[in-house]
């Protein structure tokens, strides 16, 4: 598109830009677009009045500045209930979201320099993570949350270095806090694949030092199973995608098993796996209130979880 700024005559004009001209005066303001809204929600001017703290003469004097403002009707007036037109339909979803905008605005300026509460967590966990995040922001919605997602030894070392306020994580040398909830853990294996009868047994473990590997090295050598780690990674996605290949037997919690695994227990030779406890640890540099909320909110998820 190209606009030309110049003197031109009013003749040149379309309507539709005479329309937009008209409007460049008179626009509508956020105290009319809320109380525009709330007459839209609530289909009823006096209902839309208590919502705002006005009297009905007042939202009723709004409206119809907006309809001169935008040239339609946005209402049908009935006896007991106003309800929107087309145009007032069109009117309300941009409403809403100059509102929207406005508190954005807002936030943003008033909490420009507040720091953010950092959260780290296992991608096992997301979607505990995501209920927390829910339930934070109803008690705290001024408090901006940054999430990072690893592995339990990076997550470790963040909270070390003091990048993180809050880490949940596997319970080891690395890590140790409250207890949060703990993970059974299953030897799968792809189930179009006998990879489980193979000697020496291809593996995919998890990254050296983890607790995970260090639990499926010493149940496979309890058993007496020789093995040849064929895949490493430091996330369970890593592992996951190394048993969907069809290549390797892992050791993964229980709550990522799929229908296309093949759980292998005791009558295939397999030894159990000690479980893996998952314990929040916290920044001691951080006593702020908002860490210790979300903290207790966080818990109360994974409670909530354990007990479904």
């Amino acid at each position: 598109m190209c606009i030309v700024f110049g003197l031109v005559k009013q003749k040149d004009f379309t309507d539709e830009a005479k329309f937009f001209l008209s409007l460049m005066g008179r626009k509508p303001t956020l105290e009319q677009l809320r109380g525009f809204i709330a007459a839209a929600d609530n289909q009823s001017f006096a209902v839309a009045a208590k919502a705002v703290n006005k009297t009905p003469a007042a939202i009723s004097m709004q409206m119809r500045q907006l309809e001169e403002i935008v040239r339609a009707d946005l209402f049908v007036r009935g006896a007991k209930k106003a309800t929107l037109t087309s145009a007032g339909e069109i009117l309300l979803a941009y409403a809403r979201e100059m509102l929207v905008l406005e508190g954005e605005a807002l936030y943003s300026v008033r909490y420009r320099n507040k720091p953010a509460l950092r959260v780290g967590i296992l991608e096992i966990h997301m979607d505990l993570l995501a209920h927390a995040l829910r339930d934070f922001h109803i008690a705290r919605p001024e408090v901006r949350i940054e999430v990072v997602t690893a592995s339990t030894a990076m997550l470790a070392q963040m909270l070390k270095d003091g990048a993180l306020d809050v880490a949940a994580g596997i319970r080891g040398r690395q890590i140790n806090g409250k207890l949060l909830s703990t993970l059974s853990v299953q030897w799968v294996s792809r189930s179009s694949r006998e990879l489980w009868r193979r000697r020496p047994m291809p593996v995919a473990l998890f990254s050296p030092g983890s607790v995970a590997r260090t639990h499926a090295v010493t149940a496979l050598q309890r058993a007496q199973i020789e093995y040849v780690c064929l895949h490493e990674s430091s996330t369970l996605n890593g592992i996951i995608a190394a048993v969907n290949a069809g290549v390797v037997v892992s050791a993964i919690p229980s709550q990522s098993v799929n229908d296309t695994f093949r759980v292998l227990d005791s009558r295939d030779g397999f030894p159990k796996i000690e479980p893996l406890e998952v314990v929040l640890a916290t920044n001691r540099q951080n006593n702020s209130a908002e860490l210790e909320e979300f903290c207790a909110i966080l818990a109360e998820v994974f409670d909530a979880n354990e007990l479904a």
